[in-house]
C-alpha cells in the first residue's frame, strides 16, 4: 500500500467511524475542508475516500458536496424484511447443495470470531466483515447468483446499521451463537431446519435493530 492509499484508508476509516457512531447524521453534509484540516491531509485522498463511500451507498453526492445517505427507519425495516426472506431461502438451498470447502470456511469464520471476542478490544469492522463473509458463503453455496447479488446489495445498504450491531457486546455473543446454530442446521442436511434457523437469526437481529439502534441514526 503506497502513501496515497494509506491516506485514503485513514480518511475512509475516520468517516466510517463517524457514520457508525452517529457523528455524521443521516442527511447531513460532510465538509471536505473540515476533514482536511482535522486530519491534516490534502483534499485528494479525502475525495477518493468519499468516492469509495459513495460507491458503497453510505454517502451521496450533490454536485461538489457529499452528504450522509438518507435511509428512513421504515426503509431500514423494509430492507430487513426482504433480507430475512432471501437469507432464509439461501440457507435452504445451501443445505441441499452444501460442500465441504464452504462448510470448512464457515467453521473457520466462527473460530476467528471467537478469537476476536476473547480480546478486550472491540473490532466492530472486522466482526461485521466476518459475519458478512459467513452469510456470503451461504448465499454462494445456494447456487443462485441472483440471490447472492440481492443479499449483497441489501447488506451494503445496511452497512452502517450492521457495523453498529457489533459495538454492543451482548449482541456480538448472540450473533456468534446464532451463526453456529445456522451452520449446525445446514450440516444436519435438513433444509427446513436451516431455513428456520436463519429466520430466527434474522428476526433477532431485526428486533435488536428496532429496539436499540434506529434512534441513533433516525
Amino acid at each position: 500500500m503506497n502513501d496515497g492509499e494509506k491516506l485514503r484508508a485513514i480518511v475512509y476509516n475516520h468517516v466510517l467511524e463517524g457514520l457508525v457512531s452517529g457523528k455524521y447524521k443521516s442527511g447531513k453534509y460532510i465538509n471536505i475542508d473540515s476533514l482536511s484540516h482535522s486530519l491534516n491531509v490534502s483534499k485528494t485522498p479525502i475525495r477518493e475516500a468519499l468516492a469509495e463511500l459513495e460507491s458503497e451507498n453510505l454517502i451521496s453526492r450533490d454536485g461538489r458536496y457529499y452528504y450522509v445517505f438518507t435511509l428512513s427507519a421504515a426503509e431500514v425495516m423494509m430492507l430487513y424484511d426482504v433480507k430475512r426472506v432471501l437469507e432464509g431461502e439461501a440457507a435452504f438451498l445451501a443445505t441441499l447443495k452444501m460442500n465441504e470447502t464452504s462448510i470448512s470456511e464457515m467453521e473457520k469464520i466462527t473460530e476467528d470470531i471467537k478469537e476476536i471476542l476473547k480480546s478486550e478490544i472491540s473490532d466492530a469492522v472486522r466482526l461485521a466483515e466476518l459475519s458478512g463473509n459467513f452469510h456470503s458463503i451461504i448465499a454462494g453455496m445456494s447456487g443462485n447468483k441472483y440471490l447472492l447479488k440481492y443479499i449483497e446489495e441489501i447488506r451494503l445498504k445496511l452497512k452502517i446499521v450492521r457495523l453498529s450491531l457489533f459495538t454492543v457486546y451482548n449482541r456480538r455473543i448472540e450473533d456468534l451463537e446464532e451463526h453456529i446454530n445456522v451452520l449446525r442446521c445446514i450440516k444436519s442436511g435438513d433444509p427446513e431446519l436451516a431455513r428456520n434457523a436463519m429466520f430466527d437469526h434474522q428476526d433477532k437481529v431485526t428486533i435488536f435493530v428496532k429496539e436499540n439502534l434506529l434512534m441513533q441514526f433516525y
